[in-house]
């Protein structure tokens, strides 16, 4: 008894030391904030109300006087004896937890925040509520129905064929069926082609009739109907929500009638690496099993388009990407093409890149050339559900991921670039290898300035666009994502952008792969011109377990990745734990891969860090910071940009989200500052947020750096509480990007422009 209450004694007096401690420190805290607040002036912040202050100043000031009353009166109870006793320490514990709850009334309460991920499917089929919210294809009510549903192909076998063997109406001999008469309006697909596939209305009247899209068609695999598995569709949907998914997209006429809906409208047929898809109609039924307990969901086939060819399906370049090396005289393109379904396939399969200053005619004899590796990833690289599920609407094959480098380039000038796929067996020697690729469109870019240069050869300062957070149409409540890429693309080709930073959150796949050729199609229209950089955030690494030895590709030997007990590190990758982003991505090989790295360009020297990974002093990414930061040269790059996912400060009132922003102070806020760091970027909340400027230990004008949080590039925005804090100099909850432009070694612009106008919304510059 005694050793119980003795040991009961203790945690109490430990217990009421760690209250004593907190309640200093947020005394101190708050003293501080109200010394700052007398001297330092945030004329941009955006002040509330009169009425909103009076209620602020009245919460601030009962809660610092209830915390001194709290703090004296631990005191008190410190100095007094009670071991004898479990009175006072009963009366000592019931008083703390009154206490905590009493100032729970004086503040707004810290709110769990969850946003939600809606990801299109690869047709970006509506619901059919309401016609203009996207089915999720991670949570499918029909894919989940027809994965376990039962296919009868029977019925339309019999009715297609006839005693001619040789002439019957099979799916791979001709377009459509007889009785359904299913086609499709072109002989031949292209990447973005517009398409109509129709039917008979007359005869397939049920709404909840299913046109599926197979890729490749059964004939492409020499399987017939009987032998091909009908349950792996590209994506499916039925009439009414074809009806609704039109009607969202502005495609229906006004004679068109659920009742008489007889074709589909596809403004732009995906990229989809294969050489052929079909599309089937097929009827829904319900029966019951033989013992009549349970619904059996039973599918037959009406019809097909049968094989519809896709124009260089499986050869042609896509989703092309620059990305900047470690050389100064060098730019890496990244592509993709069909095929490496078995990795056998890939030993054959070359990349190259014709490239030249000499305009668009490129070719093998005045241009210059060079060959690049391939790699891919498979389901059973993935680390959790959904991500390895090779279903519909999860895993599906990336085929080929290519990375060519274009070596000797001369610094700030004009290249014209083409890339291909070359088949060693069909190359019989280097001057006939040229008419085997089939070539991507001629993109062109600017090759890098070199460290130290102050201007653009026109001219013209470095500027730069910064952003994290994005996904595709979709994804959050509009086509913000998409809409953040048009913004950058024509800042490319009217100010003349030179680089995109990403900092992590990209295109918010989560174990729907068809979402990273989304994405990558969707930024290709700038980043074919200027070097896309990118970091990762939660939702390309989180994760719980399957990592580990072997199978992180950051190196992580824990199989759950980095999951302190005080962050909320948790599944938000789905599965992913950084596979597709460490495959589709090289960045400069200095660091850790994607994960953390850094390069020099003109005036600047950029850091990316994983903010996702282990950063306490003594951790690998630690160490290697700080040997990173103390070798800039800062006569050559005087300006040092460092990004991240997570940001240090906000003031959004998301509990989880603080108390990590806490920590990462807590573990490497005071080797930036010893280091003279100047900006930090970061995204998470889908927001925008500027810090005052040399905050350093949640002071300004302390020594330390501007920190800005743009989260703002197509994700849901955020819409939460917001605390008040002396360091916040700006806020706003709209979409937009973050544009920089370095002026020279001494001053440097930052702006934040909103998507919806293209006017510049917050600025701040920085001085040395």
């Amino acid at each position: 008894m005694s050793m119980n209450m003795s040991t009961e004694n203790t945690k109490l007096l430990q217990y009421k030391q760690l209250s004593i401690e907190v309640a200093a420190a947020e005394e101190e805290e708050e003293d501080n904030h109200t010394d700052q607040q007398k001297h330092s002036s945030l004329s941009s912040y955006p002040q509330p109300s009169l009425a909103d202050q009076d209620e602020n100043t009245i919460r601030q000031q009962s809660q610092n006087s209830f915390k001194r009353f709290h703090l004296h009166l631990m005191k008190y109870f410190q100095s007094t004896t009670y071991t004898s006793s479990l009175l006072h320490g009963c009366f000592l514990l019931g008083f703390f937890m009154a206490s905590l709850h009493l100032l729970q009334l004086w503040r707004p309460a810290a709110v769990e925040h969850h946003h939600v991920h809606i990801l299109p499917t690869v047709l970006s089929v509506r619901n059919n509520a309401t016609g203009t919210g996207y089915v999720n294809s991670i949570d499918n009510f029909l894919y989940n129905e027809m994965k376990t549903a039962k296919f009868d192909v029977s019925s339309w076998n019999n009715k297609n064929n006839n005693d001619d063997k040789n002439n019957k109406n099979s799916p791979d001999q001709q377009q459509g069926g007889k009785e359904y008469n299913m086609k499709i309006n072109k002989d031949v697909i292209e990447f973005h082609d517009d398409i109509t596939v129709s039917w008979d209305s007359t005869k397939a009247r049920d709404l909840d009739s299913v046109v599926a899209l197979y890729c490749p068609a059964a004939s492409s695999t020499g399987d017939d109907y009987d032998q091909f598995n009908p349950h792996m569709f590209v994506d499916a949907a039925t009439k009414l929500q074809i009806h609704s998914t039109m009607l969202a997209q502005n495609l229906i006429t006004d004679e068109l009638t659920l009742d008489n809906m007889n074709y589909w409208t596809i403004p732009s047929f995906p990229i989809i690496k294969e050489d052929s898809c079909e599309f089937r109609l097929w009827s829904r039924e319900e029966t019951t099993t033989a013992d009549g307990g349970n619904i059996l969901v039973v599918y037959h086939l009406l019809d097909t388009t049968g094989p519809i060819p896709i124009q260089n399906g499986s050869n042609l370049p896509t989703t092309l990407h620059l990305a900047l090396t470690d050389n100064k005289d060098e730019m890496l393109v990244h592509f993709s093409t069909g095929g490496g379904n078995d990795k056998s396939q890939n030993g054959n399969k070359i990349p190259m890149v014709l490239y030249g200053m000499g305009g668009k005619d490129l070719n093998v004899t005045t241009s210059q050339f060079n060959f690049g590796s391939t790699t891919t990833y498979h389901a059973s690289d993935m680390c959790q559900s959904p991500a390895n599920l090779q279903e519909p609407g999860k895993f599906s094959s990336p085929h080929l991921l290519h990375s060519v480098t274009m070596v000797d380039l001369e610094p700030d000038s004009r290249y014209y670039y083409k890339v291909g796929l070359l088949d060693r067996d069909e190359a019989k020697n280097m001057l006939d290898f040229e008419d085997q690729v089939v070539w991507s469109d001629v993109y062109s870019f600017q090759s890098p300035l070199s460290p130290g240069m102050n201007e653009t050869r026109d001219g013209k300062p470095l500027t730069l666009i910064v952003y994290a957070d994005q996904g595709v149409s979709g994804y959050g409540s509009g086509d913000d994502g998409d809409r953040i890429a048009t913004f950058t693309q024509r800042e490319v080709e009217e100010n003349g952008i030179r680089v995109v930073h990403h900092f992590g959150d990209l295109s918010y796949a989560q174990g729907a792969s068809h979402i990273w050729d989304i994405w990558l199609d969707m930024v290709s229209r700038f980043a074919t011109s200027v070097p896309l950089m990118v970091g990762v955030g939660n939702h390309e690494y989180d994760h719980v377990a399957g990592g580990g030895i072997g199978r992180d590709p950051s190196g992580v030997i824990t199989s759950g990745g980095y999951n302190p007990e005080w962050g909320n590190f948790g599944t938000d990758s789905n599965g992913e734990c950084g596979v597709p982003t460490s495959k589709r991505f090289v960045m400069p090989a200095n660091g850790n891969g994607v994960y953390w790295y850094s390069y020099d360009y003109g005036l600047v020297h950029t850091i990316m860090l994983s903010s996702e990974h282990d950063i306490s002093p003594g951790s690998e990414q630690y160490l290697w910071l700080e040997m990173n930061l103390s070798s800039v040269n800062r006569t050559l790059t005087p300006w040092v940009i460092l990004e991240a996912h997570r940001p240090m400060y906000m003031i959004e009132d998301i509990a989880p989200n603080t108390q990590i922003g806490i920590h990462m102070r807590q573990h490497f806020e005071e080797l930036l500052q010893r280091y003279h760091v100047d900006l930090y970027l970061a995204g998470h909340y889908h927001a925008y947020f500027r810090s005052c400027p040399g905050l350093y230990k949640s002071r300004c004008n302390n020594g330390g750096l501007t920190h800005i949080t743009i989260g703002t590039a197509g994700a849901e925005l955020d819409s939460v509480p917001l605390l008040r804090k002396p360091w916040s100099a700006y806020f706003s909850a709209e979409w937009g990007y973050g544009r920089i432009t370095v002026a020279n070694a001494t001053a440097l612009l930052f702006e934040f422009v909103s998507d919806e106008d293209g006017l510049t919304k917050d600025s701040t510059w920085l001085f040395k």
